[in-house]
């Protein structure tokens, strides 16, 4: 009995890893990313000055809709701006990664069709929906990592559910 749940838990191989990171992992990630998130969004928003003199700027960013354009009086506004938005993204990305460890621990216990984990699913959903039309070109890794859960949570571990319940079955009939 042992080695066939042992052999399960090697296919849960993503879903255990997800359910176990620790905080500081976490952490760690989102400092990676926001690295990762300064190189590309410098690539994507363009700070330059305008013809209204040296103390104006103009923040653009290529969205999903077009480009996004608005002038700043002065050079301090403009980093703060670009600070809120990388504050915005990060508290969305810790979220993201708590909730996707939430539901990983839904997943790793076989009960990710709970009323709570279908929330959680919901929630997720509108905010990768939300992050997709602001053009947030990051967001693909949680995307890709939530959709793996999903997967080996719906398909991998409901079968692992009932070959348990089938062996549990098994037991009760040979005792």
């Amino acid at each position: 009995m042992e080695k066939m749940v042992h052999r399960y838990e090697q296919k849960f191989s993503l879903i255990y890893r997800a359910a176990n990171i620790g905080y500081w992992t976490i952490l760690m990630m989102i400092m990676a990313l926001f690295g990762l998130a300064v190189f590309v969004e410098m690539q994507y928003f363009h700070v330059q000055p305008t013809i209204f003199g040296a103390n104006a700027f103009t923040i653009s960013s290529d969205l999903a809709f077009g480009i996004f354009q608005f002038h700043v009086p002065h050079f301090a506004l403009v980093t703060i701006v670009l600070a809120s938005y990388i504050i915005i993204y990060g508290g969305l990305l810790l979220y993201i990664f708590k909730a996707l460890k939430k539901l990983a621990l839904f997943g790793k216990e076989g009960n990710i069709f709970q009323p709570e984990s279908k929330q959680m699913i919901q929630k997720l959903s509108v905010i990768f929906i939300f992050l997709a039309v602001l053009g947030t070109r990051l967001i693909v890794v949680p995307i890709v990592i939530f959709i793996s859960i999903l997967y080996e949570s719906f398909f991998i571990g409901y079968h692992y559910k009932k070959e348990n319940e089938k062996l549990s079955e098994e037991n009760n009939l040979t005792i």
